[in-house]
């Protein structure tokens, strides 16, 4: 492809993330699937540009507005060509001379307006790189909206540099090796048969990690159930459960099954799972997951907004968990579009969500009986802040330290993963080079 056509298509792919709630690589496979004569290649570096502009989207916007403040004909609807322009011509650097080419190499791009030519002359004007990093705001270097890094400044002390780690491009792949049907020994055996370089994870006793880039979904390994490409951190969040064979387990928020295909290894298909969500699509990517990696003993089950009414409470659970919906603001370095789409209202409202799940829960779990509370949160408003409400509110319910579960379970190669209070479970993308997740042990005594 030509470079103006590589643009055509970025600015394509950018204007419908900018105006949906479908993710980002959600809306790129299907953008190349509508477009299946772009070749891999050629998808490889659309990608890399869309993402790029994604994850530098705050200083890109600092730019332009920096530029555009003086020049009255700009319009809001030009805003992602304007971001192509800096990102090629601030951040990538292109020289002048490849404007041609790479903006009007043919009819694919539209060329240049008026407002965007004198837009175009200010961007070769200044040193930009410079003038941001002198003046900008700590969160437009952060790379999140001021009121994320207003929350997470205060909760964690860390500075701009610490907080833009959290959200950087992981540089790998995590996989999940399904136990029921191989070891990790053996499918790193066969990865390297196949001319892939892989490593063990750091915490996960079934995760590999392999180059950032790799594709394996059309491998015979995936496609065969072997394995599940799971980052680390929602490994973990399984691994703690500590599920056994025979158990009756509920996975109350189960979404497109992850955590409960790793539950069901661990249980070694033996026992009942229920795996329950109010989206039918991710219920039903669950069953199909399932089905290829020869998990038998989980039963999926669609949730109204009456949740309990689908339960008999006298034929309660020995494990809930309740994975709930969150921010995802420890998946952000994965997404990056997420971090512009959340706002405080929403926040509000999932704090509101998470409270509501956690009481429905809490009726489905027998005596002597576990709830796990986990997001894929940051935020303490989504965390500790529930845990202790729910506390306070739950007197049939006592909370089990991390540090406590993980050396009665023999889990001390966890012990780097707990928050400074020893309290809980708290994984930190800059600490511990995963998404972040928050984990909590409740046990119910009456």
């Amino acid at each position: 492809m030509r470079d103006s056509a590589t643009t055509k298509a970025v600015i394509e792919i950018l204007n419908e993330i900018n105006n949906s709630r479908k993710a980002a690589d959600r809306i790129c496979s299907a953008y190349f699937k509508a477009h299946h004569f772009i070749g891999s290649n050629d998808r490889r570096r659309i990608s890399e540009c869309v993402y790029t502009i994604l994850r530098n989207k705050a200083k890109i916007d600092w730019i332009i507005r920096q530029i555009s403040s003086g020049i009255k004909e700009i319009k809001e609807s030009q805003n992602t060509r304007l971001e192509v322009l800096v990102f090629y011509f601030v951040l990538q650097q292109a020289t002048t001379r490849l404007r041609k080419e790479v903006l009007l190499g043919d009819r694919n791009f539209q060329e240049l307006s008026i407002a965007e030519e004198k837009f175009f002359s200010e961007v070769q004007k200044n040193n930009w790189l410079t003038l941001l990093n002198v003046n900008a705001l700590p969160h437009v270097l952060a790379e999140i909206p001021e009121w994320v890094y207003s929350i997470i400044h205060n909760q964690y002390g860390l500075s701009h540099n610490l907080i833009r780690q959290c959200f950087e491009q992981p540089d790998y792949i995590s996989l999940r090796v399904n136990t029921l049907k191989s070891s990790r020994d053996n499918i790193m055996v066969e990865l390297q048969r196949m001319g892939i370089t892989s490593e063990v994870s750091s915490f996960s006793p079934w995760g590999i990690r392999l180059g950032y880039g790799k594709n394996i979904s059309s491998s015979h390994i995936f496609q065969q159930g072997y394995v599940e490409v799971q980052d680390e951190g929602s490994q973990i969040i399984a691994l703690i459960t500590q599920a056994k064979p025979g158990m009756r387990v509920l996975d109350f928020c189960a979404g497109a099954g992850g955590k409960t295909m790793a539950i069901a290894s661990m249980m070694q298909n033996k026992g009942f799972i229920l795996a329950t969500d109010v989206h039918s699509d991710r219920l039903q990517r669950a069953r199909e997951r399932m089905k290829r990696s020869g998990i038998y003993n989980v039963k999926t089950q669609i949730l109204d907004k009456k949740c309990q009414d689908h339960f008999n409470t006298s034929n309660a659970y020995d494990i809930v968990l309740c994975d709930v919906p969150c921010s995802g603001s420890g998946t952000w370095r994965r997404n990056p579009e997420a971090r512009w789409r959340l706002h405080e209202e929403e926040l509000n409202r999932l704090t509101q969500l998470q409270t509501e799940i956690i009481n429905q829960a809490k009726m489905l779990v027998k005596q002597d009986g576990y709830l796990f509370y986990s997001t894929c949160s940051l935020f303490m408003q989504e965390n500790e802040s529930i845990i202790n409400q729910f506390l306070l509110e739950s007197s049939s319910f006592e909370l089990v330290t991390m540090q406590d579960w993980l050396l009665l379970n023999k889990l001390e190669f966890l012990q780097k993963l707990l928050s400074e209070d020893k309290l809980f479970l708290k994984i930190l993308p800059h600490k511990h080079d995963m998404d972040g997740f928050f984990a909590a042990i409740l046990k119910r005594k009456c």
